[in-house]
């Protein structure tokens, strides 16, 4: 994912993988400018709903830095956008949820790191099973409440194509895993899905954020998975490509030739 943009009264965030950029309006108390931040530094986010005729703001504490209270002292610090509008803060809200996903993304990656591939496991518990998840495979184990009855099944991480999580709210929320020749219930409702074989029901807000860190932790799995892959397919299309071009400065294929593997080559 590459970065994305939100827009507050006194300035915007940009929100990358590694990090946010704070970039300053002419109405912010800073001036024009910008300033930018490792996520590995911010230890929280303060986030105020505009009421009435006091704006909102979103503001970032840093290791190290002091919180201030209140949007008129948010108003003056460096690492705060202030927040004028409904429409504004629903951004920020998006903002914040996704500045947290790339921190504990993060967090996984030097968890598994000092722990060591082959000895990591983790554990999520949901509502009728549980989900067992290691970096080459995830488990499902099923308890009683669930309609397969006590078992479990194994699925590669390799195989997984998609995996779709929801909240619990009025009904049971669930993660549902995806993948090839699978035959999930395509209803994506919660009282289909949770009679599903690939499908672990979610009771409360508290499983819920383990299931989100759990998808979390299989996204990033496979993007380890598959990044030597896309590597070695664009390394060995760069060399193909050498290959005709040798040939077409030795004339042995024309120009025209040459452009039409160009392009089958690149996808163009």
């Amino acid at each position: 994912m590459g970065e994305q943009m939100f827009e507050g009264w006194n300035g915007s965030l940009v929100v990358t993988p590694e990090t946010v950029k704070v970039i300053y309006a002419n109405r912010h108390s800073g001036g024009q400018g910008e300033k930018e931040i490792p996520l590995d530094s911010i230890k929280s986010i303060k986030l105020k709903k505009p009421i009435f005729l006091s704006q909102g703001y979103i503001q970032l504490i840093l290791e190290g830095s002091k919180k201030k209270k209140g949007a008129f002292a948010a108003m003056g610090d460096e690492y705060s956008i202030m927040i004028n509008d409904e429409a504004q803060y629903k951004q920020f809200e998006q903002a914040k949820e996704l500045i947290e996903s790339f921190q504990h993304e993060q967090n996984l990656v030097s968890e598994q790191n000092e722990k060591g591939e082959g000895s990591r496991e983790d554990v999520f518990k949901g509502g009728n099973g549980t989900l067992v998840v290691t970096p080459e495979k995830i488990k499902i184990i099923y308890s009683w409440l669930h309609t397969r009855g006590k078992g479990e099944k194994t699925i590669n991480i390799r195989a997984i194509s998609s995996t779709q999580l929801k909240e619990p709210k009025m009904t049971s929320g669930y993660i549902q895993f995806t993948f090839q020749g699978s035959s999930e219930n395509q209803s994506r409702s919660s009282f289909s899905a949770i009679d599903d074989q690939n499908t672990i029901a979610i009771s409360n807000k508290h499983q819920f954020e383990d299931f989100k860190r759990a998808k979390a932790l299989i996204e990033s799995y496979q993007n380890q998975l598959y990044a030597p892959q896309i590597l070695q397919a664009s390394l060995s299309g760069a060399d193909e490509l050498k290959k005709y071009k040798e040939l077409l400065d030795e004339g042995i294929i024309s120009e025209k030739e040459f452009n039409a593997k160009k392009k089958q080559i690149l996808g163009l």
